[in-house]
């Protein structure tokens, strides 16, 4: 499997504006389950990314939560992990129809640039409950009717809630 050197990941907290980081993925030997608890051995070596913008209610300001995002690769997938830090009793606990965003959800998207060109490729998202949202981008444009397939799980934890993703 190809894997390309930079992959461009946005946080979505809610709809109308994003915060792009370009991070690095390392190849992994690790048997990953996902299970959202990140206990294969290499998850501690990736590189991470942190210091997101909120989109709502201060689209570009500095979120009151961090959250901090890894990716790691193997011949068979891309895996994603993603601390989302908040009070448990503060983040989204709204159940949706696959792909049926709500801007009102807390949501992690990542999006992949397969052609590096900034405007066409695929993203993938799972909300606080675990609803996963996917699309291709065609000429900056989400397409929702693709469901592709791939694994997500979220745990929720005394620290905020947490995603492991599988593509």
């Amino acid at each position: 499997m190809k894997i390309a050197l930079f992959i461009i990941c946005l946080i979505c907290l809610t709809l109308n504006t994003n915060a792009q980081k370009t991070l690095k993925a390392f190849h992994s030997d690790d048997k990953f389950v996902i299970d959202g608890y990140f206990n294969e051995s290499d998850w501690e070596n990736a590189e991470i990314a942190t210091s997101f913008v909120q989109l709502n209610p201060f689209p570009g300001k500095n979120p009151s939560q961090n959250t901090e995002i890894k990716i790691l690769y193997n011949h068979d997938a891309l895996y994603i992990a993603a601390i989302c830090y908040d009070d448990p009793s503060k983040f989204s606990k709204i159940l949706s129809l696959r792909d049926d965003f709500n801007a009102n959800t807390d949501f992690v998207k990542i999006i992949i640039d397969t052609y590096n060109d900034d405007q066409n490729g695929f993203t993938f998202g799972v909300s606080s409950m675990g609803v996963q949202r996917d699309a291709k981008i065609i000429s900056s444009t989400e397409l929702t009717e693709l469901n592709m397939a791939w694994n997500s799980a979220v745990q929720h934890t005394d620290k905020g809630w947490q995603i492991e993703m599988k593509i």
